[in-house]
């Protein structure tokens, strides 16, 4: 034990306190304790007052050690960002590695200062620290991440060697009143500690402070987690920080457990958008073995900045599991509207059995509906694989912003044994000036207390901000229940809106009885719904809002009313219903084919989805990096096969082929088997054909077309060659580069200048 003072000289800015370790010899869990800060002299305020010093056992048996590294989230302002190296136990001989820094999103001399070097852990070691240094400029840019990168390790090995720290954004215009929120989390009990990221909207002109601490739910305080309380400051620019609440891992098999942390008292200059978060914590106490991995879905706003998705498995394994993973556009696009900001690979040591990957945000002002990406896990090692693709759903949130949105709040459902439920709440469009909301659970079948933790609070939506998630903590049993229990959540007390949709129902799914055998109900509101399926058959039905569906593993049946609705069809028995002129709708297969359904307009293909289909509609019909077959059969179409070598049909009607992706002569040559000179048009993007900057008409001369036809004027940019029906691009225009084959037209049609059009 340790007390005393510190004392800055005028122009110091950092000291040290050395506290004394007593080491043992018997193995155990890691361990930590705590510096308290306190009493600072009248020039001074505190900004962080606790820190945590997590000690790392090294009484293990001696063996050949693993090597991790630790993935993180820093502020823009902190100046460094600190990657902590471990090793699972001790080694009788010394460790070495080298390390280095690697660009990412985040790039070295102008978001960070490279570095590089090595390090050796002297036997009976097991932890090192190594500090990069973070630049702080002022350029207006998404959150960031780069990596650190072990190599050349000496006698230990690694799952891992690759860890990641994300740079959170702080470059927005400071305001004279932030908004206050933290994050929910999910973790592991052998990751010693849970961390709560608190975050300001926008950086504040003055410091911000606000106060913590931690409150039960189903984990018990200082029997898993360490009861915590303390207060926060945010120096003026900074916009995230970091609240660490230990972890107690104990040896007895349990059902997942959750505890709270509540932020109080902000300063005068701040609000709470939203003041509580819920940790739920995995137990890695079941018998080891080989493992299923499972990876969750996420719904989040555009302006959240970053998004997280979680890999959990159902027991751990003795000798660590690894996957790769990677986020995959769907209708949201890497670098448009996400970015990759992890390294591909994710490793469990031995005994972990959560993981959590991070997405960017990137908030546009285009008016877009809702959008999503996939995280799919491959190449498992160590553990098979359960759900291995989660669907990230951003909501969008470009409308117009209004004085007095209405508040909607859509019923839910899920399974007892997930450790909680997430209830989406909606705006019909973004706020001018900010609106909150009041919430309360209320007992149904379900009873408080004994099936779900009664939550309350306040939720505040920022301006520009459509969806917030209010998650309940369900209490798992082993008691066989009815199949199906419910409670409500309750919306008041709306400030700046009004409640379109004033309460929602939660359905548990008791998961010691039987499996449900009708589908689960869940309704949705007026509102812009976003309705999440359970692992069972689902009857999903919307009202007039903009109502996106996924279904998840069962045979789901979704109805979707008016607006532009969007339904992602994964199963064979997924089925969905829509009237005739009721919106501008879109379905999302992952199926090998499929044809779209009645009064639905257009079609996306997913995941290993091949072949896609029209109906009689105008249909929109793009692809993905598959080698697709795509047809639109009668109407007035618009195919495009997006990456891969596809093969395109447009069918009867006045259709438009779509050349939208950059140009690979191997790997992305499309075929049109049917293209009408009379009615059908080529769509060139500009981006890609970056010669024809103007949108409309190609220019006069740029097009060429003959036997073997090549470039030679210097504005010979499309080439038709009408022997072999091959269409390319020159960029030179003149041939001096290779002229890019990206289509060919099966007939040799008589194509002209007119055909094409500049989008």
């Amino acid at each position: 034990h340790l007390t005393g003072s510190l004392m800055f000289a005028p122009g110091e800015m950092v000291k040290t306190v050395r506290v004394s370790l007593l080491g043992g010899t018997t193995a155990e869990v890691a361990e930590n304790f705590f510096l308290v800060l306190s009493a600072p002299s009248a020039n001074a305020t505190i900004a962080d007052s606790f820190g945590l010093a997590t000690i790392i056992d090294n009484d293990a048996p001696s063996g050949t050690p693993v090597v991790s590294i630790n993935d993180f989230v820093v502020d823009e302002a902190s100046k460094e960002a600190a990657f902590v190296i471990t090793l699972d136990r001790p080694s009788t001989s010394a460790v070495t590695m080298n390390y280095a820094t690697q660009n990412g999103t985040a790039v070295a001399g102008a978001d960070f200062v490279a570095k590089s070097g090595s390090l050796s852990f002297a036997p009976g070691e097991t932890a090192k620290t190594v500090k990069v240094t973070i630049t702080n400029d002022a350029a207006f840019e998404a959150s960031e991440a780069f990596n650190l990168a072990l190599s050349a390790i000496t006698n230990a090995t690694t799952l891992d060697g690759v860890g990641t720290s994300t740079i959170f954004e702080n470059d927005a215009v400071a305001v004279g009143n932030s908004r206050i929120s933290v994050d929910d989390v999910v973790v592991d009990e052998s990751q010693t500690y849970a961390d709560f990221l608190v975050r300001l909207d926008a950086p504040n002109t003055a410091a911000v402070t606000v106060n913590y601490a931690t409150s039960a739910n189903t984990a018990a305080f200082n029997s898993d987690y360490l009861h915590l309380t303390g207060s926060l400051m945010f120096a003026p620019g900074e916009m995230v920080k970091t609240v660490r609440v230990s972890l107690l891992g104990g040896t007895t098999a349990e059902v997942a457990e959750s505890f709270q942390l509540v932020l109080s008292s902000p300063s005068a200059n701040a609000t709470l958008a939203d003041g509580s978060a819920l940790a739920t914590i995995i137990d890695n106490d079941a018998p080891s073995g080989i493992p299923v991995a499972r990876i969750t879905d996420a719904v989040v706003d555009e302006t959240d900045q970053t998004t997280t998705v979680t890999v959990i498995l159902n027991k751990p394994n003795t000798t660590g599991v690894t996957f790769d993973v990677a986020g995959q556009n769907v209708t949201a696009g890497n670098n448009s509207d996400f970015r990759n900001l992890q390294i591909g690979k994710i490793a469990f040591a031995p005994g972990e059995t959560v993981k959590t990957v991070i997405f960017g945000l990137l908030n546009d002002t285009r008016v877009e509906e809702a959008e999503l990406f996939d995280v799919v896990l491959t190449n498992p090692v160590g553990a098979t694989l359960g759900d291995a693709r989660a669907h990230a759903i951003i909501a969008g949130n470009d409308n117009a912003a209004v004085a007095s949105p209405v508040l909607h709040v859509a019923n839910v459902a899920t399974s007892e044994d997930k450790g909680y439920i997430d209830f989406l709440v909606t705006l019909t469009a973004p706020s001018n000036s900010g609106t909150s909301i009041n919430y309360s659970t209320a007992a149904g079948t379900a009873v408080f207390n004994s099936d779900y933790i009664h939550t309350t609070g306040t939720l505040a939506f920022i301006p520009g901000e459509v969806s917030k998630t209010i998650r309940v903590t369900l209490i798992d049993d082993t008691s066989v229940e009815a199949s199906l229990e419910n409670f409500t959540l309750n919306l008041s007390g709306a400030v700046n809106a009004t409640i379109g949709t004033a309460s929602a129902t939660a359905t548990i799914i008791d998961n010691e009885a039987a499996a449900p055998a009708a589908p689960i109900a869940i309704a949705g509101t007026a509102g812009n719904d976003i309705l999440q399926g359970t692992q069972f058959a689902d009857a999903m039905t919307g009202a007039a809002g903009n109502d996106t569906f996924n279904g998840g593993e069962g045979n789901d049946s979704m109805a979707g009313g008016g607006g532009n609705d969007i339904y992602l069809v994964e199963n064979a028995g997924d089925t969905y219903t829509e009237a005739a002129g009721a919106g501008n709708d879109l379905v999302i297969s992952y199926l090998a084919a499929h044809t779209l359904g009645a009064n639905v307009e257009r079609l996306q293909l997913a995941g290993t989805a091949t072949t896609g289909t029209g109906n009689s509609l105008n249909n929109t019909i793009t692809g993905n990096t598959r080698n697709n077959t795509l047809n639109g059969g009668t109407g007035s179409d618009t195919l495009d096969g997006a990456t891969g070598s596809d093969t395109i049909s447009g069918g009867a009607g006045a259709d438009f082929f779509v050349f939208s992706t950059a140009l690979n002569a191997t790997t992305n040559v499309d075929i049109v088997t049917d293209f009408n000179v009379i009615d059908d048009t080529i769509r060139l993007e500009n981006a890609v054909f970056t010669q024809f900057a103007a949108t409309g008409a190609i220019p006069a001369g740029t097009f060429v077309s003959g036997a073997g036809a090549v470039a030679l004027d210097g504005n010979d940019f499309l080439l038709y060659d009408t022997v072999t029906g091959n269409l390319s691009y020159d960029a030179d225009g003149n041939g001096v580069g290779a002229q890019v084959v990206f289509a060919s037209l099966t007939g040799i049609p008589a194509l002209t200048s007119a055909d094409f059009v500049v989008i």
